[in-house]
């Protein structure tokens, strides 16, 4: 199998391009990488340079069309603005027209029918979006109405999508002053009813990342066919940066070689409790992301 993925790539941080490449290799995927930024470090470094390739992606895009590139699956993640979100949906909508991709049904019920809908719409690339746009309650600096309304359309145009509290926020038009105090996340309810707004067209799934219980975290999912469920791992005393990336391309490699959906939810909350742990443990910082190495090999036989 092979997968494009679209995401920036970064020096320092172990997340990104950096982070997918490994987890993808290591689950028996070959990765196509399309960079949409170069960074030195990831932004949350006191210093980084950025070279923004969005002027770069038409003529990258033609090259991989010109030698008749295809994919089984397409991940897409950190965008650096509205202008680069619209050259992706319609890189993606053309790997879909050209497959034949289809929308999946959503009228049966439970988790058997939740599977046969995702595996319905392998007419096409299966795709994951990723809607990189903010965390904490707080909007990136790249963030524009704009560049929102863009991923909510490439969104409808997914598999699945994996955002984040805010991000689900921010595209369902939620007020971020909502999310303002420390520790007190919305309830369940709440977020599952905000999933179900996203799942129009071919969206068939929305896994809301960074859910915690009391001391576990994990991700809450949200289908048309069964109700929501949680799966959560021990949570680490330190938060890390780029868990959001591994769990996106643990959860897209895990689907696209056809896992089962509470499966490859559980292998990566359980993936990214251990990295964490272990990161902590031997003293890394927050800016350094997760010991995922050491882990990959829970990857390869799941």
């Amino acid at each position: 199998m092979k997968a494009a993925l679209i995401n920036d790539l970064s020096g320092l941080g172990r997340c990104s391009l950096v982070a997918d490449i490994a987890v993808l290799s290591a689950m028996g995927i070959t990765a196509c990488p399309m960079p949409t930024a170069v960074l030195s470090a990831q932004t949350a470094y006191p210093a980084f340079s950025r070279l923004d390739m969005a002027p770069e992606l038409p003529a990258f895009i033609g090259k991989w069309k010109a030698v008749g590139a295809t994919f089984d699956g397409i991940l897409t993640g950190y965008m650096t603005g509205e202008e680069q979100a619209a050259l992706v949906k319609e890189f993606v909508a053309g790997a879909l027209a050209a497959a034949g991709g289809n929308t999946a049904d959503c009228g049966t019920s439970g988790h058997q029918a939740e599977a046969d809908a995702l595996a319905s719409s392998r007419s096409g690339p299966f795709i994951l979006v990723d809607p990189v746009m903010g965390d904490n309650g707080r909007a990136y600096s790249n963030f524009t109405d704009g560049l929102c309304r863009q991923l909510k359309d490439l969104s409808s145009m997914a598999d699945i999508i994996t955002p984040n509290i805010t991000e689900l926020w921010l595209l369902t038009g939620g007020p971020l002053a909502q999310l303002s105090c420390p520790g007190a996340d919305p309830d369940t309810g709440e977020i599952a009813r905000r999933a179900r707004q996203l799942l129009t067209g071919r969206c068939q799934t929305v896994a809301v990342t960074g859910i915690r219980g009391g001391s576990e975290i994990g991700s809450l999912i949200v289908t048309p066919q069964a109700a929501p469920r949680l799966f959560l791992a021990p949570r680490c005393p330190q938060s890390f940066s780029g868990t959001g990336d591994v769990f996106a391309a643990i959860v897209f490699g895990a689907l696209l070689r056809r896992d089962a959906p509470d499966a490859a939810f559980d292998l990566a909350a359980r993936f990214i409790s251990a990295a964490a742990m272990s990161a902590w443990k031997r003293g890394a910082g927050p800016n350094d992301g997760v010991d995922y190495e050491k882990e990959l090999g829970r990857l390869r036989g799941a």
